[in-house]
């Protein structure tokens, strides 16, 4: 945290203190716009709610917000402080429902809920008083006029002032009175807005500074100075009204005269346009429409700062969806903006009047328990209608008929590894379309249907579920289907984030004769992943069947045949993977139609041996539906709550042992067995007071009911629908879980039209979520089991407060309910927690706290890889789209490859380059990969590729245009290139000795000296300088030399002794043995042999005779000597066989601009004599040209060879040419002395040449 940060964190929450201590002041209207514009300034939402102080109504106009993360943690905070500090402990609101004669259009006001005023829709005043409604009709307060607006004000108990303004803009003003309308004859000649009551008079004040006083039944018109229309008035506690205008600033109005507040010259105060005034601890406020703030404390007017103002600027919609109204006392209402609130008014009890966008008139009612409110279209998650209305089949297809019995499937399942309930919606239509809604963990949801690939999937069966099958720890989504007349399972994975078909499964005919009824999901070879059993109520001997799919691990199923097949058959509905005797194996509760209901116990030998659950406890000899076990006494084991249709419920307790009884009565549930049908059991403790409790949905002649019956310690189930809001919903089915995250458990349903969310508004801290992560065992933790048991008693049942086992509560026919293990217990109280998962390992955690979410995990890493590793593998090895992107990888990787070879091999790159090239296409192909993920195939695929090839390809075409235009250069320009490079590698510093240091130091390394470290270091030198120095211009003269064609073989020889060198520098020093020591020497000696071959030949043809070219030279300058009067002396100490190293034009050309310069510089010289002498020492041959001109200064010895450089106005690039030309040859030229008008001497120096 910055300084900045902090500072500004500590000046809110100071300010916040100062607030809170303004509790204690009397002036209860001051502390509340404070607090809430405070709250509304450090939230900074831009949601807009108008509020009128005076009399407490509120026009809700828009919203919009946004949360930040540090402003989250800071809102709760000071949200507690400010609840438990500054505000009263609120009760929960809810909203009820006034039933009116007519639609209401606004609310005036009152006194309480037994004397309240409204206006309905035709403008006509309603009083409700004395339990009874009474209408003053809109005709008996207005007549002889017509209307433009109509404005009722309330004044006090049984007293109302209404004005009306016609089509002129006059207002008339009327009173109800005690029951009595009164008229006053007074017309206003404009419209009036405002009211405000000063003792016994009424002041009413409206446009062009219209001002009345309406006292003793007299209207009588101020003399108003106020051009302009008047916003607002406000009452001080002297008695002085002051009014605030639309452009000419602050007045008031004292009972005799009208006084001006002005503040000097200053035009934003005198000519403003005021919005609100407040008169607050002695000061008077006011607000202009700027948003400025000003006070007036004797007579002068200062602007303050908004901090110190007691206005309410904003209030903001709190969070969630909930609309904050804020009482006169300092009390904090919140609503759902599901109910569209227009207005509310507050009453003069504190009680609440509010109407909603479609005229229902509500008021608010305090209640201390929790209830459930509809927050599905708050969350965007009502869903799409319903809309099917059963498939048509032929009458060949009769059995088909069940199909018209096809209802939608409700999934709670964390979709996105957010730890946030998800929801997974079928629509019903002619193929039930999916619709995924993502919890942003704000609780407002996305449909992320199109983006997951469902939109393209059809679904077209009894059921659907969302397990993780292969181990990925994402949900795979399990369906039934009907196709081309075959019924089948169908699973989709999640891949390359598109859901896609990854396994189907025909039901054999002998099963399928019928629709198979439900898939239940469970361990059931207890290898470590979810195997599925298939539930048949029909097949082609009647009876329907159990059929297991066997998961391999990876998530594909392989059947397999029961040794009993006659255990299983009957008119099965559902089952259930539960232990129901406690001995460590899970036993198979079967629902049956027309028959006993079972429970299959799993043997130890992996057997079932059969229980009929018939001694007049589940005789249900009819269709039976649903049933959910649970451990609904907190006695350690599973009971039985099942659905049927007479009767339609029983309850059956367990003994631990798997012996039941019925105590449907005794509990207090069969008040419901009544001649109705169930449709669908689900359960959760909905209370948090750590029972669990049952919801119900009951069909009873064609009607929906559902009912919510709360766990009351075991001893009896209560009907408390009513209490907690769902009495009124007709949810065909619905799924369970903490979709909030906020503790409590909240309801999903279906509803034919939309669908309903009914959240949870307990919001306390006696709760424990537990989440379970298998790693040996199923990833889900299905079949594992939790007890929580009070601190310090860990395994003592006698102090055992909970018992869960994973997937006895999960699933139902149509729902599947959220996979976390929710308890309630006690907030102040703490416990010891016990986990047995499915494959056997035990995990104990102890002096827990409530409040909290647990996610426990059967083993962590490393170990945890050990049984994953093979999962994931698989998953990757058999995704087309992983498989795809790898096949792609590798195409481009080659491209890659390919181009490097061909690079080192034609163009001779480095390992520098190599690596630039390597690193430049990588980086390039992997963000082509990953930008592209989302793309269509070809995109994502087919462009990373195109784009590498000729990204590898383009670099190759470079390095062949730059050696095309190497190739490209005359022959004469090649010659020259090889001649330099030849000069620089044998006349240079380090290149030909370094290869003579390599001899020397080979021929010198004994076999012993090879194991000292002492001549490793020597060795390493050596190889660096021939690697990076010696190799490539040796590179270059080969290249040249190739081109050139001098000598094929001479080429041929230098490659082969260079890269015989190479290979043995390059290896390991320790692995340079007395063969490879010969090796590199004489390869050595060649290399340097077959260079020295080369040269020659190379410097023989840039060679000439010195002798021959000065003679000849000066024999063509004859004349212009003699005409210069010019005695020319040669004095030459060189045969005609003496050579020197560069070309005869060249050499001519520089002695000849030389002569030049001489006889320039003795044209004021009256002897003038010019000599020329050529020597010879070896290996170097000197020329001098001594003239007796005027000389060059000392100063000016070096300047003279500059390119430009003159004394003549000529070109000065002679001596530069000189200079450089002769440097091309390892030859130089200076001036070794000048004498004016006696002696200057200039020495051309070269290297000896080679004879052609």
């Amino acid at each position: 945290m910055t300084s900045g940060t902090y500072f500004k964190m500590m000046f809110y929450i100071s300010h916040f203190f100062i607030l809170s201590l303004s509790i204690y002041k009397k002036d209860a209207e001051f502390r509340n716009p404070l607090l809430i514009r405070y709250f509304c300034l450090f939230l900074e939402q831009r949601i807009y709610i108008n509020v009128d102080s005076k009399h407490h109504t509120v026009d809700i106009q828009s919203h919009n917000y946004f949360f930040g993360f540090m402003k989250r943690i800071l809102k709760l905070f000071l949200l507690f402080f400010l609840l438990s500090n500054t505000l009263s402990v609120n009760a929960k609101q809810r909203l009820r429902t006034i039933s009116s004669p007519k639609k209401i259009s606004k609310i005036i006001g009152g006194n309480s809920l037994a004397d309240y005023w409204l206006m309905d829709k035709d403008k006509n005043i309603l009083h409700f008083q004395n339990d009874q409604w009474i209408s003053y009709p809109i005709k008996r307060l207005v007549s002889g006029f017509e209307i433009r607006k109509i404005l009722p004000i309330y004044v006090e108990k049984d007293r109302i002032i209404i004005l009306s303004t016609d089509i002129d803009w006059e207002t008339h003003i009327s009173e109800i009175n005690n029951g009595k309308i009164i008229h006053y004859t007074y017309i206003a000649p404009y419209p009036l807005l405002q009211l405000t009551k000063i003792s016994d008079a009424l002041y009413i004040s409206g446009n062009f500074g219209l001002l009345i006083k309406l006292e003793n039944n007299q209207c009588n018109r101020l003399p108003s100075p106020i051009q302009s229309h008047i916003n607002v008035t406000e009452l001080d506690p002297e008695g002085i009204l002051w009014i605030g205008t639309d452009g000419e600033g602050l007045y008031s109005w004292d009972g005799t005269k009208f006084t001006s507040y002005t503040n000097g010259n200053n035009k934003d105060i005198n000519n403003s346009i005021i919005t609100d005034i407040k008169y607050s601890d002695n000061y008077l406020f006011f607000r202009t429409i700027n948003g400025e703030i000003y006070r007036l404390f004797n007579k002068k007017i200062e602007r303050v700062n908004i901090n110190k103002s007691p206005f309410p600027i904003e209030v903001p919609l709190v969070s969630n969806g909930h609309y904050n109204i804020f009482s006169k006392d300092g009390k904090t209402l919140s609503f759902p903006t599901a109910y569209k609130i227009k207005s509310y008014q507050e009453l003069d009890d504190g009680q609440f009047l509010l109407l909603t966008q479609n005229l229902d008139l509500l008021y608010n009612q305090e209640y201390s328990g929790n209830f459930f409110l509809n927050y599905a279209s708050i969350f965007g998650i009502e869903g799409p209608e319903f809309t099917f209305n059963g498939f048509q089949f032929s009458s060949i297809h009769y059995e088909n008929q069940l199909y018209n019995k096809i209802i939608p499937s409700i999934i709670l399942s964390d979709f996105n590894k957010d730890d946030y309930s998800d929801i997974l919606l079928f629509n019903i239509s002619g193929y039930r379309h999916p619709y995924l809604y993502l919890n942003n963990t704000r609780n407002y949801f996305t449909n992320f249907t199109d983006p997951l690939g469902l939109n393209q999937l059809s679904f077209n069966g009894f059921y659907s579920y969302a397990f993780d099958l292969n181990g990925d720890e994402k949900p795979e989504i399990i369906s039934s289907n009907y196709k081309n007349g075959n019924y089948e399972i169908n699973i989709y994975t999640k891949t390359a984030e598109q859901y896609q078909l990854s396994f189907s499964f025909q039901i054999p005919k002998k099963y399928a004769n019928r629709p198979q009824q439900q898939v239940c999901i469970s361990d059931i070879d207890t290898d470590g992943d979810p195997d599925l059993a298939l539930v048949f109520g029909y097949s082609q001997s009647g009876k329907g069947n159990i059929l297991f799919l066997i998961n391999n691990g990876y998530g594909k199923f392989k059947p397999i045949e029961n040794s009993n097949t006659d255990l299983f058959k009957g008119w099965n509905t559902k089952i259930i993977f539960a232990d129901f005797n406690n001995d460590g194996l899970d036993d198979m509760y079967v629902v049956r139609n027309w028959n006993f209901n079972v429970i299959n116990f799993k043997t130890k030998e992996r057997g079932w041996r059969q229980s009929e659950l018939n001694t007049n406890i589940l005789q249900h000899q009819q269709r039976k539906g649903e049933a959910i076990v649970f451990d609904f006494d907190n006695d350690g084991d599973l009971d039985i709550f099942s659905l049927g249709e007479s009767p339609l419920i029983r309850v059956l307790e367990n003994d631990g042992h798997g012996n039941f009884i019925n105590i449907t009565k005794k509990i207090g549930l069969d008040n419901l067995n009544t001649g109705k049908i169930g449709e669908t059991i689900n359960s959760g403790d909905f209370d948090n007071n750590g029972y669990i409790d049952l919801f119900i949905s009951i069909s009873s002649e064609g009607k929906l009911t559902n009912y919510i019956y709360l766990n009351d310690s075991a001893r009896i189930f209560v009907d408390e629908s009513e209490k907690l809001g769902i009495s009124d919903s007709k949810l065909k089915f619905a799924a369970i879980g903490d979709i909030d995250k906020d503790g409590d458990l909240d309801i999903y349903g279906f509803k034919k039209g939309r669908n309903v969310l009914w959240r949870n508004n307990l919001n306390n801290n006696n709760f424990l979520r537990i989440k379970l992560s298998g790693i040996k065992s199923n990833s889900q933790g299905l079949g594992a089991k939790i007890w929580i048991y009070e601190n310090k008693h860990l395994n003592d049942s006698n102090y055992l407060v909970g018992y869960r086992q994973i997937g006895s509560q999960l699933t139902g026919l149509n729902y599947q309910n959220e996979n976390i293990a929710h308890f309630g217990l006690n907030s102040e109280k703490k416990y010891d927690i016990l986990v047995k998962f499915k494959a056997g390992r035990t995990i104990s955690l102890k002096s827990i706290s409530s409040g909290k979410t647990l996610h426990i995990t059967e083993a962590k890493a490393p170990l945890s890889w050990w049984y994953t590793w093979d999962n994931y593998a698989y998953i990757l090895l058999n995704n087309k789209v992983f498989l795809s992107y790898l096949f792609t990888a590798l195409i481009g990787f080659l491209i890659i490859l390919f181009t490097i070879l061909i690079g080192r091999k034609r163009f001779n790159w480095d390992i520098s380059l190599t690596s630039s090239v390597l690193a430049v296409n990588t980086i390039l192909f992997i963000i082509l990969l990953s930008a592209l993920t989302t793309s269509k195939p070809f995109i994502k695929y087919y462009i990373p590729i195109g784009i590498i090839f000729f990204s590898s390809a383009g670099s190759l075409v470079f390095f062949y245009l730059i050696k095309s235009s190497h190739n490209l250069k005359s022959k004469t320009e090649k010659e020259l290139e090889l001649f330099q490079s030849l000069l620089n590698f044998t006349h240079g510093a380090w290149a030909l000795s370094n290869l003579n240091s390599l001899q020397l130091y080979f021929e010198n390394l004994s076999l012993e000296d090879m194991s000292n470290e002492e001549y490793y270091l020597p060795f390493l030198e050596r190889k660096k300088t021939f690697t990076e120095l010696t190799i490539p211009i040796l590179n270059q003269i080969i290249s040249l030399n190739k081109s050139l064609k001098y000598n094929q073989t001479l080429t041929r020889d230098l490659e082969n002794y260079k890269y015989q060198i190479l290979h043995i520098v390059n290896q390991d020093f320790g692995l340079i043995n007395s063969v490879s020591k010969d090796k590199i020497y004489l390869a050595i000696i060649k290399l340097r042999d077959a260079l020295s071959k080369l040269k020659y030949d190379v410097f023989a043809s840039h060679s000439c005779i010195p002798k021959k070219i000065t003679e000849n030279l000066l024999n063509e300058l004859k004349p212009t000597l003699s005409k210069e009067n010019i005695k020319i002396n040669i004095i030459s100490f060189l045969s005609e066989e003496d050579n020197v190293l560069i070309d005869s034009q060249e050499l001519t050309s520089i002695i000849d601009n030389c002569v030049q310069n001489s006889v320039k510089a003795m044209r004021h010289t009256k002897d003038k004599q010019l000599s020329i002498k050529l020597l010879k020492s070896d290996p170097r041959v000197f020329i001098e040209i001594i003239d007796n001109g005027c000389g060059v200064p000392n100063e000016k010895f070096n300047v003279i060879f500059e390119n430009g450089y003159s004394t003549n106005n000529s070109t000065g690039y002679g001596l530069f040419y000189c200079k450089e030309t002769l440097s091309k040859y390892g030859g130089r030229i200076t001036l070794k002395e000048s004498v004016p008008n006696r002696k200057t001497r200039f020495t051309i120096e070269l290297q000896n040449g080679y004879k052609n």
